[in-house]
């Protein structure tokens, strides 16, 4: 509401909006210049907190349904694309940015992240890890009860709305991104969520 009356207020301001979706770990590479090494992606987060809780219970759900399309963005590329924005000196009109991940149509959970994630889970396991419904997945965690591996429990009402969320509609759907695109370099040096680097997150969350 404060920026909100400050641009009625101002009227010559400059001003846009930028709508980020999921932020993910830092990426390996950006621009095609190599990055740092650091991994973190705060393991308490809704992502992280369902893997950790899959390793707990020794099950996966085989689609996340609205969330299905990894539209994640590692963090670093998600500050650069931001300061692309701020920094592009093209006038705004209150125009609206998304930042997202335009290779997400090729990166599904359901696809080779799930098997991928299935086979480092069952790693050492007596149980082969199961890839079971998302209805099934919940009943998983509800049972297993809250426990220090289970944090998925404490956001249980976040997985349970997936459960009657479109797989091609809401936050599935199209989204806009040719004015992101026009003024942000490192969106359109974005890559596709790969396992290596699910991988890595999933060793800084202790997996």
């Amino acid at each position: 509401m404060v920026l909100k009356d400050f641009v009625a207020e101002h009227k010559e301001a400059n001003c846009g909006v930028v709508r980020i979706g999921q932020i993910a770990g830092p990426g390996i590479e950006l621009g095609g210049r190599r990055k740092g090494t650091g991994t973190w992606w705060n393991r308490n987060e809704v992502v992280p907190s369902m893997i950790r809780s899959s390793a707990a219970i020794q099950a996966l759900p085989d689609n996340l349904l609205e969330k299905d399309k990894l539209r994640w963005v590692p963090v670093d590329t998600c500050a650069c694309a931001i300061t692309d924005i701020v920094h592009h000196g093209k006038k705004n009109d209150q125009v609206v940015f998304n930042i997202t991940n335009i290779h997400s149509e090729d990166t599904r959970w359901s696809g080779d992240i799930v098997n991928h994630l299935q086979k480092k889970l069952q790693v050492g396991k007596k149980d082969p890890c199961k890839i079971v419904s998302l209805q099934e997945w919940l009943r998983l965690v509800d049972e297993y009860g809250v426990r220090d591996d289970n944090p998925a429990i404490k956001v249980f009402d976040f997985y349970e709305r997936l459960l009657t969320s479109d797989p091609e509609g809401g936050l599935a759907g199209v989204i806009e991104t040719v004015k992101t695109m026009g003024v942000c370099e490192s969106s359109r040096n974005l890559r596709p969520i790969e396992w290596e680097l699910l991988e890595r997150w999933m060793k800084s969350w202790g997996l």
